[in-house]
């Protein structure tokens, strides 16, 4: 018989038969979670609910009007313009069925429910399914924007080689988060015949999304307590929480390269170097707080809109503190979030010759250094996070293709540098090895591509991921184990496309 029980999203509570779910306690399966794929279907039957569904309405509307067009010839080239003006209305809508998902458990000694830890049970969780909740919730956004750029060659020499500049202002006028300006400044100038440089500063602007502002999910977590000697709390519901006071974070962003194509050598005709270095500085950077900052945040500064968001059982045993049952880890304006790092590419295309027919080669190097990658918060805490998964330091993708007629082969390399595993855990306390060992991967592809008689194009390609079934690293985690964010976790896989164009 349906029974009333308190949920979040309804004061009057929501209808289902049994604390812990739509289902009779009795039919319970025992899980086993321990390793990867251990868990057999008659347990994931049970705990998995078939009926879980998410509805979300996205109503927008949208107008722009732009003008653009050469205003002057200038005296180094042409001067072009574009302006105009922008406004877009959103509102959007999302619920979760079935409504009894929209809740926590409840231990229940008279059914033998019993020893579900506070942290996830009653009040203190937000949906029956702790690990896989995505929140409900509605608002609405609007915002009026102006905007012009205009690019102005600034010199042509008689050589050929020239210098530009491009200039770009916008300003936004969002509801929620108020007037905000952004504009761009670029130069570009031709150094040789062969070696170009290119510098851009800018300030960028991001509203938070409906997500940040308006949903609010929930799911496990573990802590160590620094009010109880570093006491690890494995048991605790880590809430997702959204701010609508959230306002728009803004970006300092300045970078700058230089792209080089050889011109002194037959065999490296085809070649183009890149290299550019970028840094970027975040204010009001939009973060989740994260469960084990804000513990550590409330110990080292004792801010009470810090510690506000810890939510403890009344002490006992003559402790000053009691156990954590939640954490509210509250979306914030970060007071800065700093990136920085170098990217080169390489390119190189030719005709190698291999057999008697239209053929040709290209290999072409994307690879990155990242320097940084820090946030501080209001307290004042900063962390680093390069060279933690899934920021490794180097990052890298190699991809060679060649093309003999109506076929082409494609082979292609991805690389993920080691990284550490958990920034917060201290290797030989609190793990062995804190170290996620580097992947690569390899990918190939081959395609078919010509006309019908008629002139219709159509194509027949076949390709394999992870050709030599590299598999991504296992690592521990507060709740058990995990594979590591970053690497490819599927495994060698194939697919076979046909198209064709009418």
């Amino acid at each position: 018989m349906p029974i009333l029980l308190p949920s979040p999203l309804d004061p009057f509570g929501v209808e289902t038969d049994s604390p812990i779910g739509p289902l009779n306690p009795q039919e319970c399966v025992p899980f086993n979670p321990f390793g990867l794929g251990q868990a057999n279907q008659a347990a994931k039957d049970w705990i998995v609910d078939p009926e879980k569904k998410q509805f979300r309405v996205l109503n927008q509307d949208f107008a722009e009007f732009v003008a653009q067009g050469v205003v002057s010839e200038g005296w180094a080239g042409p001067l072009s313009l574009a302006a105009g003006l922008t406004w877009r209305d959103e509102e959007f809508t999302q619920d979760n069925y079935p409504a009894y998902g929209e809740r926590g458990l409840l231990n229940n000694e008279a059914l033998g429910i019993r020893l579900i830890p506070d942290g996830f049970a009653g009040a203190g969780n937000r949906s029956l399914h702790p690990f896989s909740a995505i929140g409900a919730g509605n608002g609405e956004r609007s915002v009026w924007e102006w905007f012009a750029e205009l690019n102005m060659p600034i010199w042509q020499f008689d050589s050929g080689r020239r210098v530009g500049s491009t200039f770009a202002y916008r300003q936004s006028d969002y509801k929620l988060s108020g007037v905000q300006d952004s504009w761009k400044i670029g130069v570009d100038a031709d150094l040789m015949s062969t070696l170009r440089w290119r510098a851009t500063r800018s300030q960028d602007i991001r509203e938070p999304n409906f997500a940040e502002i308006f949903l609010t999910g929930t799911g496990g977590g573990s802590v160590q307590d620094r009010f109880r000697n570093n006491e690890v709390n494995n048991a605790l519901t880590v809430l997702a929480m959204s701010n609508p006071a959230l306002g728009a974070e803004t970006g300092d962003t300045l970078t700058t390269g230089l792209v080089w194509q050889p011109d002194f050598a037959n065999w490296i005709d085809g070649l183009q170097v890149s290299v550019d270095w970028y840094d970027i500085d975040l204010s009001n950077a939009v973060v989740p707080y994260g469960a084990q900052r804000i513990v550590d945040d409330c110990f080292n500064t004792n801010l009470a809109s810090v510690c506000n968001l810890i939510q403890r059982l009344p002490p006992t045993g003559g402790a000053t503190y009691g156990i954590i049952s939640r954490i509210l880890n509250q979306n914030i304006n970060a007071d800065r979030a700093e990136t920085s790092g170098v990217d080169l590419e390489f390119i190189w295309g030719f005709e190698p010759d291999f057999v008697d027919a239209n053929e040709g080669l290209q290999i072409r190097a994307l690879l990155g250094r990242l320097n940084e990658n820090s946030t501080t918060t209001a307290a004042g805490q900063r962390r680093e996070d390069a060279g933690t998964q899934p920021r490794p330091v180097y990052s890298g993708i190699i991809t060679s293709t060649y093309t003999m007629g109506k076929w082409a082969l494609m082979l292609q390399g991805d690389y993920y540098d080691s990284t550490i595993n958990n920034i917060l855990w201290v290797e030989g306390v609190d793990v062995d090895d804190n170290w996620v060992a580097s992947q690569t991967t390899f990918s190939f592809a081959t395609s078919y591509r010509t006309e019908t008689t008629r002139g219709m194009g159509w194509g027949l390609s076949f390709s394999i991921t992870n050709l030599t079934d590299q598999e991504p690293s296992i690592v521990a985690n507060p709740t058990g184990q995990t594979i590591v964010l970053g690497h490819d976790a599927l495994g060698r896989r194939y697919q076979v496309s046909f198209n064709m164009d009418f």
